[in-house]
């Protein structure tokens, strides 16, 4: 039976009168308590490290990758210099080429999530073995999708940014 804050406070005393024994009495906070330590629940908390994980380790091999590149670079730009291409022209190419890659790779990653969201984000596991009669959700909430993003994207242009604007030695 569920009852709400409108019930008389007499209420239990009221149903045992009339013969219904009361085994156990479940508030919403309870039921949020339990829900909270289930496996569902706690497993958010992996997911959210995880993916904090996954961006460090593309902040590091984006850094890696652009130390690596720089070595042979150098061959490159002065083929180009000799062909007529302007030190402005350079120096915008070596700021932008990864930080493009990163919005690119962002902005596809984004709709990559969102389609894989929509077509199994029903079938993940929400609540434990013991389902209450709640709405499953459909989508994930309205801020945490754009703020992670936007933190992870961030978080990597920097890295780019810096890593595509260091001069030569």
């Amino acid at each position: 039976m569920w009852l709400n804050a409108a019930a008389p406070p007499d209420v239990l005393t009221r149903l045992a009168r009339e013969g219904l024994i009361v085994t156990g009495d479940l508030d919403v906070a309870g039921a949020r308590r339990r829900l909270d330590a289930q496996g569902p629940a706690l497993a958010m908390w992996f997911h959210l490290l995880a993916g904090a994980l996954a961006v460090l380790l593309a902040a590091g091999g984006l850094s890696m990758v652009a130390g690596v590149d720089r070595g042979g670079r150098g061959a490159d730009e002065a083929a180009l210099r000799a062909q007529g291409l302007t030190r402005a022209t350079v120096r915008r190419a070596k700021l932008w080429t990864y930080p493009a890659l990163v919005l690119a790779a962002g902005l596809l990653g984004l709709g990559v999530a969102l389609a894989v969201w929509r077509l199994t984000g029903w079938a993940l596991p929400v609540f434990g073995e013991d389902v209450p009669g709640l709405p499953l959700p459909r989508w994930p909430g309205s801020l945490a999708v754009p703020a992670a993003w936007l933190v992870s994207v961030a978080l990597l242009l920097a890295v780019a940014w810096r890593a595509g604007g260091r001069r030569e030695t």
